[in-house]
């Protein structure tokens, strides 16, 4: 029973090197892509649309940026 953990284990890590992000995260670095030390940055983006051929559809993202001060 251990050693099916352990293959789950690994399949799971071999997985999850497939998935990516649309951004690089940053942890160390900072750059002028990040926000300003001590603040918070809300967007919200949203889109609707009515395709010729398909079915109407609306989405929207969320994405909030802290900047961290070490």
């Amino acid at each position: 029973m251990k050693w099916l953990v352990s293959v789950g284990f690994l399949v799971f890590l071999s997985l999850i090197s497939l998935a990516s992000a649309q951004e690089w995260p940053y942890f160390i670095t900072y750059s002028h892509d990040m926000e300003e030390p001590d603040n918070l940055e809300l967007n919200l983006g949203s889109v609707a649309g009515k395709p010729q051929d398909g079915d109407r559809f609306i989405g929207s993202a969320l994405e909030c940026e802290y900047g961290v001060k070490l």
